[in-house]
């Protein structure tokens, strides 16, 4: 999905757009937008960052056609997904041992 898209489909989500602009969700890693290049460089800082061990894609927002979507998941299927699955390493984070709970909250 181009960013000028995600800017059209932000615009009936009057609670993001409220508060928040498709730049400055991308500015803060929010969000991830553009091209098949920049989507795989974004996720290989994430990885250096932090590590990825799941990722959430949303390929449908709004009332995006069936078509688009399919077409957006295509895309990252084919130009995105390899480079990502090829990423090694835990990345740099790591938890806080002590601040992690033990067991599950009651």
């Amino acid at each position: 999905m181009s960013v000028e898209s995600y800017k059209r489909v932000l615009k009936t989500k009057s609670s993001l757009v409220s508060t928040h602009t498709v730049e400055s969700l991308m500015e803060r890693g929010v969000i991830i937008v553009g091209s098949a290049d920049t989507v795989r460089e974004k996720l290989a800082a994430c990885h250096a960052d932090v590590g990825l061990g799941y990722f959430l894609g949303m390929f449908q927002i709004a009332s995006m056609p069936h078509d688009l979507t399919i077409a957006s998941m295509e895309r990252f299927a084919k130009d995105v997904m390899p480079a990502a699955m090829a990423l090694e390493g835990p990345g740099k984070w790591e938890p806080d041992l002590a601040a992690v709970p033990t067991q599950a909250a009651e």
